[in-house]
């Protein structure tokens, strides 16, 4: 079946779920079935290199390893492999940018995924706009991570949020200096 996926014989090409037919056979065969797994191993490394795969299909096959999806574990280090090809495919696509920032939050590397969503909306992918907000509303940020933010809001000359940023960090760590100091060059 994933090798149908991945020429489009019998069916539509669909190299995403060729991927989730030759992750899920690798689930299936067992450690003695080395053959079987290597076969499975190289259709993945050919669907990587297929010259025609797009970047939203590669961001598509990321945003499934991020995610525990028909029986595959999720894999956030797969997934930051297919998305980083799918910004070497297309540096313009801002989605792309926002799944990394996506996979980044997931595991808890909150100024690296509130980096990446400010690069998707400055590649015009604004909906990333929703995913800072909901970050910064996260109760688990240390002031730290919450003045990065801040502070990356300012370098992009976006003085509003970065005064909002700082606002909020002062409203749940009111000892972050930090914030005071940064908030107070706005008056």
């Amino acid at each position: 079946i994933a090798l149908m996926h991945e020429k489009g014989e019998g069916v539509q090409k669909n190299f995403l779920e060729a991927v989730k037919h030759y992750e899920l056979s690798l689930l299936h065969y067992s450690e003695s079935d080395k053959k079987k797994r290597l076969r499975s191993e190289s259709a993945l490394n050919r669907i990587w290199n297929h010259s025609a795969i797009t970047a939203a299909e590669l961001d598509a096959i990321g945003a499934f390893y991020n995610s525990r999806n028909g029986g595959v574990e999720r894999n956030p280090t797969k997934a930051f492999v297919w998305h980083k090809q799918a910004i070497k495919k297309d540096d313009t696509r801002g989605l792309s940018y926002r799944n990394f920032g996506v996979t980044y939050e997931s595991e808890g590397k909150y100024e690296l995924a509130a980096k990446y969503y400010q690069l998707a909306i400055d590649r015009g992918y604004t909906e990333a706009q929703v995913d800072i907000d909901a970050l910064l509303d996260r109760r688990n940020m240390s002031a730290k991570e919450l003045n990065i933010i801040g502070n990356m809001y300012c370098e992009a000359t976006n003085y509003l949020k970065a005064k909002l940023c700082y606002e909020k960090t002062i409203q749940k760590y009111p000892d972050s200096s930090m914030a005071y100091a940064k908030l107070s060059t706005f008056y």
